[in-house]
């Protein structure tokens, strides 16, 4: 299995970079990993073995992750299938069901809406024009697959829209993967982490309670780490 992480500026991490740092530790230990790649401006000095696509911010964060991902597609030290992380995902295990994306069910217009949501919004109807009747929120904060060769001619599509589209809705539906359905993966810390789901995703402000846990968890370095 590969995976591509997509990741901005180190300073930006509220955990000095530990995020990536379990991240990649979960997935060793759920899966058969082949190949690792981040695809951004800079890679943590604690990591090491891992191919890193060089992508500077240029703009708003959704911007600037549709283009790493575009580096990354474009780059021939980039396997074709590729599983695409961020690296707040934590995994436990791998799903029970055939590996596929998730999906939080149809896109729904909230009464609240803010940009997260407008941006989620506005793929849909984006996908609509693309001939999808009824879209799927792929927006759960889970390990997402997909091939380059598929998602470039995507992006090419989608990177100069004056809308800021999520990349993995406009994929899923675009593509018709459908997937399985699992509710949002977004939790605050271990203790609401339903022991049938294998994904979890750490807020941006990591817990104390999900630090401690992670530490005793997921003691041992990973083989990406010097």
């Amino acid at each position: 299995m590969n995976f591509i992480y997509l990741l901005g500026n180190l300073s930006l991490s509220r955990w000095d970079n530990n995020e990536i740092r379990y991240s990649l530790r979960s997935i060793e230990q759920a899966f058969s990993v082949d190949w690792v790649g981040i695809a951004g401006p800079e890679m943590p000095s604690f990591l090491t073995g891992i191919e890193h696509i060089k992508s500077n911010p240029t703009g708003a964060k959704f911007k600037n992750q549709q283009r790493q991902l575009v580096a990354a597609c474009l780059s021939d030290r980039v396997p074709d299938t590729l599983i695409l992380m961020n690296d707040d995902f934590i995994v436990r295990s791998a799903p029970p069901w055939s590996w596929t994306s998730t999906h939080l069910g149809p896109i729904i217009e909230k009464k609240k809406m803010n940009s997260w949501r407008r941006s989620i919004f506005a793929t849909g109807e984006w996908c609509k024009d693309q001939g999808v009747l009824n879209p799927l929120n792929y927006e759960g904060h889970t390990p997402f697959s997909f091939s380059k060769s598929a998602m470039l001619p995507l992006l090419e599509k989608i990177v100069h829209s004056e809308q800021p589209l999520q990349l993995r809705t406009a994929y899923g539906n675009f593509l018709r993967i459908c997937g399985s359905q699992h509710p949002n993966a977004k939790r605050k810390d271990q203790t609401t982490w339903p022991a049938e789901s294998p994904f979890w995703s750490l807020k941006g402000d990591v817990s104390d309670k999900a630090k401690i846990f992670l530490e005793g968890w997921l003691s041992k370095p990973s083989r990406w780490e010097k």
